[in-house]
């Protein structure tokens, strides 16, 4: 069962190059297919870790980003899908009051899949 558990994580759960929520999140995406102990052991984390991990709410930042990510839906689908992440920091700025990092808006952007349109290239 171990290396069934070690074949599925496919080396991304190698020691020293992943951290302890990477391994969180694997257990939590495999625990239908293997017993949470095994893994955590196989894995060298701890099972009262996980758990806590698992029932522990949101944080106030990431509550924050699922707020933000939603006006950055808005802005984006009402500017019809071309506005990129200089804009809709601007736009959050300056028309709906919300003050962060233009960096932030494009972390979030990345990670929702949520892209400007861009430019052709001079030919």
């Amino acid at each position: 069962m171990e290396r069934d558990i070690l074949k599925k994580s496919r080396g991304l759960l190698r020691q020293g190059e992943r951290g302890t929520l990477d391994a969180f999140r694997f257990i939590l995406a495999e625990k239908a297919n293997f017993p949470v102990k095994v893994m955590c052991e196989v894995l060298d984390v701890s099972t009262s870790g996980f758990y806590g991990w698992r029932d522990w709410p949101p944080s106030l930042r990431a509550r924050r980003d699922m707020v933000i990510l939603d006006k950055i839906r808005c802005i984006h689908t009402e500017s019809r899908e071309t506005y990129g992440s200089p804009r809709i920091h601007f736009e959050l700025k300056n028309e709906h009051d919300i003050y962060c990092g233009r960096k932030r808006v494009a972390r979030l952007m990345v990670s929702s899949g949520i892209r400007g349109c861009c430019r052709r290239p001079f030919s």
